[in-house]
């Protein structure tokens, strides 16, 4: 209910309660992951696009993602809930936008971040099963959609 209404929203009347406590905390963890990212390129000192190739700025946004998921995961939060959420919004926007390569100059697909990232994050849990996943996200979900890209989105 505080999201909506920070954001100027009525909360959507097919909501029930527990959804809308879901749903605010999909999109704090997934404005965490964003904010998180963007400290990233702070604090690894990356340069501005207009002073680097392509390559090198899909090296920075790579960094600046393992940076945020690190942090994250440092701060207690679930990375796999917000970055389910953002990426597939940004994936959704590259196909529907009419231009989909336009940020591939600067950012590499929405949906090989996500693989990227969720490759990374499931790993980690893999290695340590003690860890718990706040939300009612769907892990074997997460790793299939995971496993499907990884022909698609793997550099060999």
């Amino acid at each position: 209910r505080e999201f909506w209404a920070f954001a100027g929203l009525s909360q959507p009347p097919t909501m029930d309660s527990r959804d809308a406590v879901v749903e605010e905390q999909l999109m704090h963890d997934a404005l965490a992951l964003v904010v998180a990212h963007e400290l990233g390129h702070l604090a690894l000192g990356h340069r501005p696009y207009t002073a680097i190739t392509q390559s090198e700025s899909h090296r920075q946004e790579g960094d600046a993602d393992r940076f945020a998921a690190n942090l994250l995961r440092k701060s207690a939060i679930d990375v796999l809930p917000g970055l389910s959420m953002i990426f597939a919004r940004f994936a959704l926007l590259e196909e529907i936008s009419g231009r989909p390569d336009i940020e591939r100059i600067t950012h590499r697909r929405a949906i090989c971040r996500f693989y990227r990232i969720g490759r990374s994050e499931l790993e980690h849990l893999r290695r340590n099963p003690d860890t718990k996943i706040q939300s009612d996200i769907d892990i074997r979900a997460i790793r299939n959609a995971v496993t499907a890209l990884e022909d698609e989105c793997t550099v060999r």
